[in-house]
């Protein structure tokens, strides 16, 4: 992922996550179970908008991607 693709898709999770009302309580990734979802989704939008570029931080954007296909599904 390129420094500009980074920066665009945290954006673009940024702008996801304002608007659909999160109807799930609790979320199960199949690693771990995620309570406080509002909280998950900030510690994991700014730490990877402040980390952009850094390998180590990908997995905070699959993992905010992950959940976004969730929330998709509730539907």
């Amino acid at each position: 992922m390129t420094l500009q693709e980074w920066k665009s898709e945290v954006s673009r999770l940024e702008t996801f996550f304002k608007e659909p009302p999160i109807l799930i309580k609790e979320y199960q990734n199949g690693y771990s179970v995620i309570h406080d979802i509002p909280r998950f989704i900030e510690f994991h939008l700014a730490s990877a908008g402040a980390n952009a570029g850094n390998l180590w931080f990908e997995r905070y954007i699959k993992r905010l991607q992950e959940l976004e296909e969730a929330i998709r599904n509730q539907i």
